[in-house]
């Protein structure tokens, strides 16, 4: 897990915006977030995230849509990463980083909270003069 936080209080900061590179999710799950027209919708607001941002969004999971920190389950937010995975290659994109952090009380870790960096392009991309193996 990261110790700076400085990742995400930046991303806490700006917000979400109308127009704006920066989306908060609570959790993602596969019933709910991959059924038949959720998807798409979905995939086309990461879409829309990522064009707003020049090619690179954040998603911060474990957040309220206010912004308030309420941290998820392990296996929670592994499956919101997941699935954010699958709405970013629907959207022609890839998550290319992600930091973690836990939350809760002190010494008493009840939760994670991550922010995800999204960017346009398959994952594994060649040119004409690199082929990335």
């Amino acid at each position: 897990m990261s110790a700076d936080r400085a990742a995400l209080d930046e991303a806490l900061e700006l917000g979400e915006e109308e127009g704006g590179s920066v989306e908060f999710k609570e959790r993602l799950s596969r019933e709910v977030h991959l059924a038949s027209g959720r998807m798409e919708s979905l995939a086309a607001q990461l879409r829309h995230r990522v064009l707003s941002g020049e090619g690179e969004a954040t998603y911060v999971v474990g957040v309220t849509d206010d912004g308030g920190i309420a941290g998820i389950s392990t296996d929670a937010f592994s499956e919101s990463l997941d699935v954010l995975s699958l709405l970013a290659e629907e959207a022609g994109a890839h998550i290319e980083d992600v930091d973690t952090w836990g939350v809760g009380e002190e010494g008493a870790e009840t939760g994670l909270v991550g922010v995800a960096t999204v960017r346009e392009g398959a994952m594994l991309e060649t040119d004409d003069e690199h082929i990335v193996v």
